[in-house]
Protein backbone atom coordinates (compact mmCIF):
# COMPACT_ATOMS: atom_id res chain seq x y z
CA UNK A 1 0.00 0.00 0.00
CA UNK A 2 1.40 3.43 -1.16
CA UNK A 3 0.19 6.49 1.16
CA UNK A 4 -0.85 9.72 -1.52
CA UNK A 5 1.16 12.43 -0.52
CA UNK A 6 1.70 11.15 2.82
CA UNK A 7 4.05 14.11 4.09
CA UNK A 8 0.92 16.26 3.98
CA UNK A 9 -0.61 14.27 6.89
CA UNK A 10 2.03 15.70 8.98
CA UNK A 11 1.47 18.40 11.27
CA UNK A 12 4.11 20.62 11.61
CA UNK A 13 4.99 21.77 15.82
CA UNK A 14 6.36 24.75 14.63
CA UNK A 15 5.91 28.09 12.78
CA UNK A 16 7.11 27.89 9.19
CA UNK A 17 6.96 30.83 6.11
CA UNK A 18 8.38 29.83 2.98
CA UNK A 19 8.08 31.92 -0.18
CA UNK A 20 5.79 31.83 -3.25
CA UNK A 21 6.86 29.34 -5.93
CA UNK A 22 7.72 30.62 -9.08
CA UNK A 23 4.78 31.06 -11.40
CA UNK A 24 2.36 30.99 -8.30
CA UNK A 25 2.75 34.32 -7.22
CA UNK A 26 -0.26 36.44 -5.84
CA UNK A 27 -0.92 39.52 -8.32
CA UNK A 28 0.65 42.31 -6.75
CA UNK A 29 1.59 40.18 -4.01
CA UNK A 30 5.01 38.78 -5.02
CA UNK A 31 7.00 39.27 -2.08
CA UNK A 32 4.59 38.20 0.66
CA UNK A 33 5.17 34.52 2.45
CA UNK A 34 3.39 31.70 2.75
CA UNK A 35 2.69 30.57 6.50
CA UNK A 36 2.75 26.47 5.93
CA UNK A 37 0.25 24.33 8.26
CA UNK A 38 1.48 20.74 7.02
CA UNK A 39 4.67 19.12 6.52
CA UNK A 40 5.73 19.31 2.49
CA UNK A 41 8.24 16.86 1.11
CA UNK A 42 11.67 18.21 1.14
CA UNK A 43 11.31 19.96 4.21
CA UNK A 44 13.91 18.70 6.74
CA UNK A 45 10.80 18.20 9.26
CA UNK A 46 8.45 16.69 6.38
CA UNK A 47 9.71 12.86 7.33
CA UNK A 48 9.85 13.48 10.89
CA UNK A 49 6.10 14.58 11.37
CA UNK A 50 4.59 11.78 8.63
CA UNK A 51 6.55 9.42 10.73
CA UNK A 52 4.36 10.67 14.12
CA UNK A 53 1.31 10.99 12.04
CA UNK A 54 1.76 7.09 11.09
CA UNK A 55 3.11 5.74 14.42
CA UNK A 56 0.28 7.08 16.52
CA UNK A 57 -2.46 6.18 13.88
CA UNK A 58 -0.81 2.38 14.15
CA UNK A 59 -0.19 2.66 17.69
CA UNK A 60 -2.89 3.80 19.57
CA UNK A 61 -5.56 3.88 17.00
CA UNK A 62 -5.30 0.75 15.46
CA UNK A 63 -3.56 -1.05 17.80
CA UNK A 64 -0.71 -2.43 16.47
CA UNK A 65 2.67 -2.74 18.66
CA UNK A 66 6.53 -1.63 17.21
CA UNK A 67 8.94 -3.90 17.49
CA UNK A 68 11.88 -3.64 19.70
CA UNK A 69 15.01 -4.47 17.42
CA UNK A 70 12.79 -2.24 13.90
CA UNK A 71 10.70 0.82 15.01
CA UNK A 72 9.58 0.61 11.51
CA UNK A 73 8.10 -2.86 12.09
CA UNK A 74 4.71 -3.29 13.52
CA UNK A 75 2.50 -6.22 14.89
CA UNK A 76 -0.86 -6.92 15.49
CA UNK A 77 -1.92 -10.00 17.50
CA UNK A 78 -5.77 -10.77 18.34
CA UNK A 79 -7.64 -14.15 18.88
CA UNK A 80 -5.79 -16.64 16.60
CA UNK A 81 -3.95 -14.24 14.10
CA UNK A 82 -0.99 -12.50 13.59
CA UNK A 83 -0.79 -9.08 11.15
CA UNK A 84 2.97 -7.43 10.15
CA UNK A 85 3.19 -4.01 8.58
CA UNK A 86 6.54 -2.86 7.86
CA UNK A 87 6.69 0.75 6.94
CA UNK A 88 9.05 2.36 4.50
CA UNK A 89 8.71 6.19 4.19
CA UNK A 90 5.12 6.23 2.55
CA UNK A 91 5.19 2.36 1.69
CA UNK A 92 3.33 -0.36 4.15
CA UNK A 93 3.19 -3.88 3.46
CA UNK A 94 0.66 -6.05 4.85
CA UNK A 95 1.98 -9.71 6.09
CA UNK A 96 -1.35 -11.72 7.59
CA UNK A 97 -2.86 -14.98 8.98
CA UNK A 98 -6.09 -14.00 8.72
CA UNK A 99 -7.27 -12.06 5.82
CA UNK A 100 -10.67 -11.00 8.02
CA UNK A 101 -8.32 -9.01 10.77
CA UNK A 102 -6.41 -7.53 7.58
CA UNK A 103 -9.27 -6.14 5.41
CA UNK A 104 -10.13 -4.66 8.92
CA UNK A 105 -7.09 -3.01 9.05
CA UNK A 106 -6.76 -2.47 5.62
CA UNK A 107 -9.99 -0.09 5.91
CA UNK A 108 -9.05 1.68 8.85
CA UNK A 109 -5.78 2.89 7.11
CA UNK A 110 -7.74 3.82 3.55
CA UNK A 111 -10.04 5.35 5.83
CA UNK A 112 -8.23 7.52 7.31
CA UNK A 113 -5.10 7.82 4.48
CA UNK A 114 -5.46 8.51 1.24
CA UNK A 115 -3.85 5.23 -0.34
CA UNK A 116 -2.96 3.01 -3.48
CA UNK A 117 -3.29 -0.30 -3.32
CA UNK A 118 -0.57 -2.33 -5.33
CA UNK A 119 -1.65 -5.90 -4.70
CA UNK A 120 -0.45 -8.57 -3.39
CA UNK A 121 3.59 -8.60 -3.31
CA UNK A 122 5.22 -10.49 -5.77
Amino acid sequence: MDVTSAFLNGILNETMYMRQPKGFEEPRKETWVWKLKKALYGLKQGGHEWYHCIDDFLTKTLGLTQTFADHSMYVYEAHDSVLFIPLYVDDLLIGYHDSTEMECIKSSLEHRFKMVDAGPAS
